[in-house]
């Protein structure tokens, strides 16, 4: 030891000074686009939990049917998300799914809304989540990078409602 000191100078804690304490508050990531397309158009496309009109799925494999069927996603670079159907609402254009295993979140809840919105519609994607096993910032940048890069896929596809 240095500086003549032959013992601890201070008493010793009982946690890591630095660690924060775990996030424990429900997160919400939500987005919504406007589209130049009838609700009954979007949804045709997007209404389907097992549907493939996101950029980044390369592949997805429905297990069972209706409410609590699963949906086995294959991302482009190779990752894979199951996710569960909660509920469903065709005459509404809403469905609410969880996800199972894929990413690094527990209490994960995502909702799909379609409005009629003007002459088009309006899309609104929920998600609320609590990160496990991962910075929460790090959650919330890849579940808005996917809201982003799905709904600049349906504005290309649909147009923007102006």
């Amino acid at each position: 030891m240095q500086g003549g000191a032959t013992g601890a100078t201070k008493p010793g804690l009982k946690v890591f000074p630095y660690e924060a304490s775990p996030n424990t508050e429900l997160q919400t990531v939500a987005n919504n686009v406007d589209l130049a397309a009838s609700p009954d158009q979007v949804w045709a496309l997007i209404g389907q939990f097992g549907g493939m009109w996101h950029p980044l799925i390369a592949s997805v494999k429905l297990t069972g049917k209706g409410v609590g069927q699963l949906r086995t996603i294959e991302t482009i670079d190779g990752k894979q998300i199951i996710e569960r159907l909660e509920a469903e609402d065709n005459s509404q254009r809403l469905y609410r799914y969880t996800n199972v295993s894929g990413l690094g979140v527990v209490d994960y809840t995502g909702t799909f809304d379609l409005k009629p919105k003007g002459s088009g519609s309006s899309v609104e994607w929920r998600v609320q989540f609590l990160a496990d096993n991962q910075a929460t910032l790090i959650v919330r940048t890849i579940v808005a990078t996917l809201m982003k890069t799905g709904f600049e896929a349906l504005t290309k596809r649909f147009g923007a409602l102006k």
